[in-house]
């Protein structure tokens, strides 16, 4: 027996059909063997095998995330959260806080201070920030901060010559597509995007993801895969 032969019993079990209230299930090598409901029958737990009582918590096959950005989540963790800033001020002091910290994995691994999920219509006062707010308050440090909905990008221009981006734009904002196409451009070492990617990937194991769809850099596919 091993840890992928178990058998459950007092669960609430979302199968494909009607949920079993008081259900059981029991797997074998890691695939289901068979599920009811009501009490377990002791002719389906084979001999040695380990039953978890669950108390009525729910047990599902499995969850897939048919749309999910992995690789821009995985980064993300690393970034400055800007979630609940309030105003352009109050981004940059939090951009600033973690530029003179000791702990800034991302920064010290690629040169680009990266800010996320900011959101302008939190802001009191006017609802609004520029690249031109970042290139007068980070003069010497490439940068670039990204909207709560992932589809904009603000860089100054020390993070556009850092990034071959290639945009129609001038003014440091990049949208949709250039958006999620400039974090690809984002050079990290093999062994610290394989260290991001674990822990994404643990995270997402912990809230009951067993697989997803996502897009990624082609060059990144090896560090993905493994």
């Amino acid at each position: 027996m091993t840890l992928l032969d178990l058998a459950f019993k007092n669960c609430l079990l979302l199968m494909d059909g009607p949920v079993l209230r008081k259900g059981w299930i029991v797997v074998n090598d890691g695939f289901v063997h068979s599920f009811g409901y009501g009490e377990l029958p002791s002719g389906e737990v084979p001999a040695g095998m380990r039953t978890e009582d669950l108390k009525g918590s729910i047990v599902t096959p499995g969850l897939f995330d048919a749309h999910m950005h992995f690789f821009q989540w995985s980064i993300s963790r690393k970034a400055v959260n800007l979630y609940h800033c309030i105003s352009r001020e109050d981004i940059i002091r939090k951009m600033n806080e973690r530029y003179e910290s000791d702990i800034r994995p991302f920064f010290d691994s690629c040169g680009i201070l990266f800010g996320v999920d900011y959101d302008e219509s939190k802001f009191i006062g006017e609802k609004s920030i520029s690249a031109r707010d970042l290139e007068i308050a980070f003069r010497d440090i490439p940068v670039m901060i990204r909207r709560i909905c992932g589809h904009k990008i603000i860089l100054n221009s020390k993070a556009m010559d850092l990034l071959p981006i290639d945009s129609e734009r001038d003014d440091g904002v990049l949208l949709e597509d250039e958006a999620m196409k400039a974090s690809w451009k984002i050079e990290l070492p093999e062994k610290i995007l394989a260290e991001f990617y674990k822990e994404a990937l643990n995270e997402m194991y912990k809230k009951g993801l067993t697989g997803g769809v996502d897009i990624i850099p082609r060059d990144t596919l090896s560090v993905h895969t493994e």
